[in-house]
């Protein structure tokens, strides 16, 4: 359980109390060190994870079963403590029991014709961009740089704050914090992003003498020794990322942050009938007012024909009720009443016509409060005898939109996303799952399904992948809605992540390959595709932007290729490049 009071609320990026990237290092180190596995292959930092004002947050690492070669995935997860529910994963990666190569020291100290930086101030000057570090942060001592190196000389100001860890988070994030004060990755706010071949060796250093290498694909390996030359931590690559103060705000374990969705909820004490107005009605009115008013008039939306297509019985539809909207707000006969608009089917997209109206109306109702209500009837009530009921209980809720089904009145509210546990999903120790829709024609009943055929045993020339990202194109859509021509399609047809296993007659890829392209279902944390269709991810990519590339590219690939034949030297003009098909 952590919270913002102890050693960890010194550590500050924009504003938020943030927990150092470095402390995930730490912390999976430590995991790893528990079942044998003292390298860190692999550590990706998703979102990030700010302490609260008040209160704590719980973190859990969890590590899972080793692949043939001894590898474990392992995640970091937090949740706000006294929560119930799901845990936000903050990163993810894999562990090797790999002994890793033991580095040469660093020789000569300062580093011969290495340039001293100055470093008075530089914790001011780092507040001035947005990192703002208290006194167990502040631990950079010396600066020098080379013609591409840099060099720098750190300590933990409170000496007795390394006992129980392998290496203080405080002293390692102090390491990389030369990267701000040389502007080696530019003047943007920075955070870890992703590690590679992590590995401790030695515990204890509480002053460390450091070597930062950028590479050309813009990620930094990192020497750390202590005093006497002795390795104590290598990382062969950090590849840092801009990050904004939006961005942190995302990482918030807050309820007030959270993501929010409209929900049709039952309608308060609808059932009650305890007022009487609205008991004498206007029905079927047709934009001609005459006469003292009720306090409501209804007028009905025809019901369109049949024959008529939805294009044009959408038309018709916005026409006559535009015109109602205009009459009914231009005659000052009407200031004391509200037009209530009856329509059958808007609300569950049964009716696209009335769903059309309904948009209309309520561009209306922001212009002109309390002046319209949108009352949506399912097929079994019987507007005759019931919607004097259903008048009273909408006049005493003052709720602008109404939906009626089965007998029962709903109202639109904003309910917290994920909160109604209509999908939840099953945790880190369960392989065999994917998301799909289990009808096609609508997204709205996406559910976890079983998929055992992914942690099948493998065929020729079959690659068993641990998905860290997957693609939602266009494709995915129309699978989704039941309109793509293959009836066999599942969504999750691109995805980028890191190879699990391979089959007999496999090239090209090897077990622990970062890898991305097309799938068959891989909206889930692991999944089979032949490795034919695969590819190894750029140096620099992230898996986000690898699983972002397969469709597009091979959608253009195609185009510009086989369909327009286009050759070396051609000018083309490309229209619409962002578009849903790529």
């Amino acid at each position: 359980s952590l919270s913002a009071q102890p050693w960890l609320a010194d550590h500050v990026v924009l504003g938020s109390v943030l927990l150092a990237g470095t402390a995930y290092v730490e912390l999976v180190m430590y995991a790893g060190d528990q079942v044998g596995c003292a390298l860190v292959q692999e550590l990706t930092l998703q979102t990030p994870l700010l302490l609260p004002e008040q209160g704590a947050v719980q973190v859990q690492v969890w590590v899972g079963d080793p692949d043939q070669d001894g590898r474990r995935p392992v995640n970091v997860y937090s949740r706000p403590e006294g929560a119930e529910g799901s845990w936000t994963r903050h990163a993810t990666g894999v562990l090797s029991p790999q002994a890793g190569r033991v580095p040469a020291g660093l020789g000569q100290w300062p580093p011969a014709g290495a340039r001293p930086v100055a470093v008075d101030g530089v914790y001011e000057r780092l507040a001035d961009g947005g990192y703002v570090y208290g006194p167990v942060f502040q631990g950079l001592r010396a600066v020098w740089r080379s013609d591409r190196d840099v060099y720098a000389e750190v300590t933990l100001p409170e000496q007795d704050a390394a006992d129980g860890f392998g290496l203080h988070p405080a002293v390692l994030d102090a390491a990389l914090h030369p990267i701000g004060l040389t502007g080696l990755l530019g003047d943007e706010a920075v955070l870890p992003f992703a590690w590679s071949g992590v590995r401790l060796h030695a515990t204890g250093a509480t002053t460390l003498r450091v070597r930062l290498a950028p590479a050309d694909d813009g990620a930094i390996a990192v020497a750390v020794f202590d005093t006497a030359d002795q390795p104590v931590l290598t990382a062969d690559s950090l590849v840092l990322r801009p990050v904004t103060a939006d961005q942190l705000g995302a990482g918030v374990p807050d309820v007030a942050q959270s993501l929010f969705a409209v929900e049709w909820v039952p309608l308060p004490d609808a059932e009650s009938g305890t007022t009487a107005a609205a008991t004498e009605l206007v029905w079927g009115w047709h934009g001609q007012v005459a006469g003292e008013l009720p306090p409501v008039v209804v007028a009905e939306l025809p019901t369109p024909d049949d024959a008529v297509g939805v294009v044009e019985a959408t038309h018709a539809a916005s026409t006559l009720v535009l015109g109602w909207v205009q009459e009914w707000l231009a005659d000052a006969a009407t200031e004391g009443s509200r037009l209530v608009v009856v329509t059958r089917g808007a609300t569950d997209g049964s009716d696209l016509a009335a769903a059309a109206v309904w948009g209309l109306v309520r561009s209306a109702q922001s212009e002109h409060p309390n002046r319209f209500i949108l009352l949506d009837l399912d097929d079994h009530t019987d507007p005759g005898s019931e919607l004097g009921r259903i008048l009273t209980a909408v006049l005493d809720s003052d709720e602008p939109e109404i939906a009626v089904r089965a007998g029962g009145l709903y109202t639109r509210r904003l309910t917290r996303a994920g909160g109604t546990g209509r999908l939840s999903l099953p945790g880190p120790e369960r392989l065999s799952w994917r998301l799909d829709v289990l009808e096609p024609g609508s997204l709205d009943n996406l559910a976890v399904v079983d998929c055992p055929g992914v942690v099948a045993p493998l065929g020729v020339g079959q690659v068993r992948v641990g998905v860290r990202a997957a693609g939602l194109n266009f494709r995915d859509v129309l699978v989704g809605l039941g309109m793509y021509p293959d009836s066999a399609a599942v969504m999750g047809s691109e995805a980028a992540g890191v190879v699990l296993e391979v089959g007999a007659g496999v090239s090209g890829v090897v077990v622990g390959d970062r890898v991305f392209g097309m799938f068959n279902g891989a909206l889930g944390p692991v999944a089979v595709t032949d490795h034919r269709l695969l590819a190894r991810v750029p140096r620099g990519w992230s898996f986000t932007r690898a699983a972002s590339v397969p469709i597009v590219f091979l959608t253009a690939f195609y185009a510009l290729r086989d369909l327009a034949e286009v050759r070396a030297g051609q000018r083309i003009l490309i229209h619409a490049a962002a578009g849903g098909v790529g």
